[in-house]
């Protein structure tokens, strides 16, 4: 959800907005990535076709420079991002672009080149289960816990889904 001042601001013919967050606990703005370089996609795991249990990753894309982050810390730091939009009152409003975990970062002349991806791709992966019965919830959880990723719903919430009390 954005405010009704947000939405106006979207349509003005000139628009300033601002990049910041957390590399792990290291804060970065604009200032500290590369112009043009910041990139954020959303993708099926499998591109060769669409299956039952694919997982759409959200991938985040950047060259950072200019941070106090050690060469060797920067794999599986959490980058959380922000992007604000300056209303007509002069204040930003800003969204929480995603939480994303870094993959690979590589040195390069202009900065460090960082690809991370979102708790997503933790399901890109088989599972077997050996349950032979339960609700659509008992399997999300398992799914989750085997995935490391903490399940967002209770199980009154998923029940209200059309086939949330389905076994």
């Amino acid at each position: 959800e954005v405010s009704k001042d947000f939405r106006i601001a979207m349509k003005l013919p000139a628009q300033h907005r601002r990049l910041y967050g957390t590399i792990g606990d290291v804060s970065f703005t604009q200032k500290n990535v590369l112009q043009g370089t910041f990139t954020i996609t959303n993708q099926c795991s499998d591109n060769s076709n669409i299956q039952i249990g694919q997982a759409y990753i959200g991938e985040l894309k950047a060259t950072f420079r200019g941070l106090n982050i050690p060469r060797s810390c920067w794999k599986g730091k959490e980058i959380i991002a922000y992007q604000g939009l300056k209303l007509q009152n002069d204040s930003f409003e800003d969204i929480l672009l995603g939480h994303y975990f870094i993959d690979s970062a590589k040195w390069s002349k202009a900065g460090v080149v960082v690809t991370a991806y979102d708790s997503m791709s933790k399901f890109d992966k088989n599972i077997h289960l050996t349950a032979s019965s339960g609700t659509i919830y008992d399997y999300t959880v398992l799914c989750c816990e085997a995935c490391g990723v903490e399940f967002g719903l209770t199980k009154e919430e998923v029940s209200k889904f059309p086939n949330g009390g389905a076994t």
